[in-house]
């Protein structure tokens, strides 16, 4: 199983779904409402940051956005 999957289903339960539902968002393209910011040093990767959790996501043109890493947020956070 992959990482993200992992992580999100070891949260509570609003906080699993408050983040799933802004994944959804991003599959579809839609960011209007989302802190999203782009990473220094990085061509195509954002996060979005949601309260004490970052979703860090890749841009690509033919599928949206693709979820790379969900974590809480410390140091290691953007250590990718």
């Amino acid at each position: 199983m992959d990482s993200p999957s992992k992580f999100i289903r070891s949260l509570p339960q609003k906080d699993r779904e408050r983040i799933l539902e802004i994944i959804f968002q991003l599959r579809k393209g839609k960011t209007d409402g989302l802190d999203l910011k782009k990473l220094k040093g990085y061509d195509a990767l954002f996060r979005v940051r949601i309260g004490k959790y970052r979703i860090i996501c890749e841009q690509q043109k033919e599928y949206g956005f693709i979820v790379v890493k969900v974590t809480r947020r410390d140091d290691t956070t953007y250590n990718l």
